[in-house]
């Protein structure tokens, strides 16, 4: 098969670098490009274009190549605070793919709208995988096995595009990182002040990203500082908290569509996670009749296992387990 980034090249428009990376915290680190190759280009949204970067590793997986397609949280972007994510899949040998979905990053090509932003994942899916002239996604597909990992919201659209007949038939597996798919009792999801501001359960995490983001990126923004940093291009009158609380309350608590995944599903959930509680979105995860594995996080809530450098640890092995599984 021809080089990922190729592959990539010959379906989507490039970017040049300089579009991509208008701040700081969107600048590839040393770190990340001792073992990579990195791309940029504009990404097909259903509200407009975004974009995204590839991180090609300078190693391929020798098993097969591997694309990793990764949607962040809500507020947040491709970049932060994802980059030590993206390093170690990369050290595993496998190609990410990060995108700016509706609303979100620099170039405020897209707007949000949570209803159709789900429509992203699988028009990029039908830009990357579908066949000249063919109205459907076609399960012989040409190009490198298809993961779709995702954080909060990001890891919310990709249970729902999995959710889909037609991107079943492309997707390898998902990994979703304490997912959006339910929230508090009274129908709203909760700040977690507390757990951010306690500097005893961040210190391991500072830590480990300074290589990535230096003294002052590990700190996570303020909500306000993240409307002035990542910023998202609001189009709309309506709150984007609300937005998510009613269309995840309405796409999943009432419409059930997580009994329709067939793909494997790797979750990860922070035990202490205010935001979308453990307990609730377990009644809706174990609905998913496909290979389930889970893993817990018992010191993180929603926002540190951000920071996490298990989660993608656990991603490469199920993303290996899943490629041994297809062989035998």
């Amino acid at each position: 098969m021809q080089d990922v980034a190729a592959w990539l090249g010959e379906r989507l428009m490039s970017m040049p670098e300089a579009g991509f990376v208008r701040s700081s915290h969107r600048k590839v680190p040393d770190i990340c490009c001792k073992i990579a190759d990195f791309k940029y280009f504009f990404i097909p949204l259903a509200n407009g274009v975004g974009s995204g970067v590839l991180a090609s590793p300078k190693e391929p997986r020798a098993g097969g190549q591997v694309l990793v397609i990764l949607c962040h949280s809500l507020g947040y972007d491709s970049t932060y605070p994802y980059w030590h994510w993206i390093e170690a899949l990369n050290a595993k040998g496998l190609h990410v793919l990060s995108i700016d979905w509706d609303g979100h990053g620099v170039n405020g090509g897209s707007s949000l709208d949570m209803q159709t932003a789900s429509r992203s994942l699988p028009l990029l899916l039908q830009k990357l995988y579908g066949e000249g002239g063919a109205a459907q996604l076609s399960p012989n597909r040409h190009g490198p096995a298809c993961f779709l990992m995702g954080h909060a919201a990001g890891a919310s659209y990709g249970l729902l595009a999995a959710s889909r007949s037609d991107c079943a038939k492309i997707i390898s597996g998902v990994i979703a990182v304490s997912p959006a798919v339910n929230t508090s009792q009274d129908g709203t999801f909760k700040r977690e002040r507390w757990t951010v501001l306690n500097p005893a359960a961040w210190i391991k995490d500072f830590l480990g990203l300074l290589p990535f983001y230096g003294l002052s990126g590990v700190v996570p923004p303020s909500l306000k500082r993240q409307v002035k940093n990542f910023p998202l291009r609001l189009r709309i009158g309506i709150d984007r908290e609300v937005q998510l609380a009613n269309f995840v309350n309405e796409t999943f608590a009432a419409r059930r569509v997580l009994r329709n995944v067939r793909t494997p599903v790797l979750w990860l959930h922070g035990a202490r996670d205010k935001r979308v509680p453990f307990e609730r979105a377990l009644t809706l995860m174990t609905e998913i009749p496909s290979a389930l594995f889970t893993h817990v996080d018992e010191n993180r809530g929603h926002t540190r296992i951000m920071f996490s450098s298990e989660a993608p640890t656990y991603a490469a092995k199920f993303i290996e387990a899943c490629a041994n599984l297809k062989h035998t």
